[in-house]
């Protein structure tokens, strides 16, 4: 089976929400094919054109991410559960990642909680940045390890915050060259923090190629103690099963379980839509593969 797991879903109802907890770029992401109603339609038929059977559904860049916590739990809340329902209803087409409140750690374990035992969800989805802040922080920490106790699925995208760069912001560069930016430097956070190492059970899947990815892990630091560091982590990175995939499709199962389908990182490239599909490559021989089954 081809399934895109770069797929995004946002509906009016949910950006409304987003609005009310403060994110600015809310409806900047309405409109754009990514919707409800004839924009689900749209996205049927253009996945049976590119011959995709299935998308795995993420509110990325779009997550519930502020700083009002009730405010955010709600948003989380009510687009699992959307993602939940519509699964149910095209149980044949579509499946979802979880969204998270985050910074709020343990509203977001909770709610990780509940989208995986009780709603069934393929994983969760985070962005690359949580407010402007790294995912290695020690206060998320609690995350992980609840990812890592339940073996899931985590899917990364960027937040679209330009890297925190006013070279790009200030250039209209967002995500011509910030998002594989975020890419980059997210990914290179979490080798270089030894994430994967601590957290072997998770399995990462990391948009658009991981940016310069494949480039920077063929090269030493210019320090002992970081060549030391990529060493062991990014050793711990490939056991796994690291690798980038060209496309928005991949071969996640959809009830996110174990599985050899599953690459210990995959990475889909980016959409110029919300729902575009392409065709899949692989970078290196390590990568998760896109293979048809039964």
């Amino acid at each position: 089976m081809r399934i895109d797991v770069h797929a995004h879903y946002w509906t009016e109802d949910y950006l409304d929400l987003l609005a009310d907890l403060g994110k600015a770029d809310a409806g900047a992401a309405r409109s754009l094919g990514a919707g409800g109603g004839a924009e689900l339609e749209a996205r049927l038929g253009l996945m049976d054109r590119a011959g995709v059977e299935m998308q795995v559904l993420s509110a990325c860049p779009q997550l519930p991410c502020g700083e009002d916590a009730q405010k955010a739990v709600r948003a989380a809340r009510f687009v699992n559960d959307q993602y939940a329902d519509l699964a149910q209803r095209r149980r044949d087409r579509f499946r979802g990642f979880a969204a998270l409140p985050m910074p709020h750690v343990e509203e977001s374990v909770g709610e990780m909680g509940r989208a995986l035992d009780e709603l069934g969800m393929a994983g969760v989805a985070m962005n690359t940045t949580v407010l402007g802040r790294a995912l290695v922080e020690p206060d998320f920490k609690p995350v992980f390890a609840e990812l890592n106790r339940r073996g899931a699925v985590l899917y990364l995208h960027p937040a679209g915050n330009r890297a925190c760069s006013p070279l790009i912001g200030n250039y209209h560069l967002t995500w011509m060259v910030g998002a594989p930016v975020e890419d980059t430097i997210s990914v290179m956070h979490l080798i270089t923090h030894g994430i994967p190492a601590r957290y072997p059970d998770v399995k990462i899947i990391n948009s658009h190629l991981g940016g310069a990815l494949p480039m920077l892990l063929q090269q030493p630091t210019t320090s002992i103690a970081g060549r030391r560091r990529i060493r062991r982590s990014g050793a711990a990175w490939l056991r796994a099963g690291c690798g980038t995939t060209r496309s928005g499709t991949g071969t996640s199962p959809p009830s996110g379980a174990r599985s050899s389908h599953l690459a210990r990182t995959g990475s889909s490239s980016e959409p110029t839509s919300p729902t575009k599909t392409g065709t899949y490559s692989s970078a290196r021989s390590i990568t998760s593969r896109t293979r048809r089954s039964t």
